[in-house]
């Protein structure tokens, strides 16, 4: 997987009570419309903003398809 994902430089998994609680702390909205029980922050390192991005999910389409 690490060859799939070689730009990757951070991976975090936060629980829905984290990130009420980090809301809550830090007087933010949710990021997204509805609540989830899991949420995973990602961190890229890379030399295009665009092309980063689009190989990144291409790498987790690929990913999510294949396991």
């Amino acid at each position: 997987m690490s060859a799939r994902l070689a730009g990757l430089t951070s991976f975090e998994l936060m629980g829905q009570a984290f990130m009420k609680s980090a809301m809550e702390i830090a007087h933010l909205n949710a990021p997204f419309g509805e609540s989830y029980s899991v949420y995973v922050p990602i961190e890229t390192l890379g030399e295009s903003d665009e092309g980063d991005r689009r190989a990144l999910e291409q790498s987790l389409e690929r990913m999510l398809r294949d396991y």
